[in-house]
């Protein structure tokens, strides 16, 4: 029988947020001034 989806338990928010804080600064350096999107840093308009 396959699993339905189910509720994050903290441990999933935690593994979530962690691997944010890694990836995030990795591909904001990729970020262009001219590219098309937002990066957090920038509200969209």
């Amino acid at each position: 029988m396959a699993k339905g989806p189910s509720i994050p338990t903290a441990r999933d928010r935690v593994v979530q947020a962690s691997l944010k804080l890694v990836l995030e600064p990795i591909f904001e350096a990729g970020f262009h001034p001219c590219s098309y999107g937002f990066p957090a840093s920038v509200p969209a308009p």
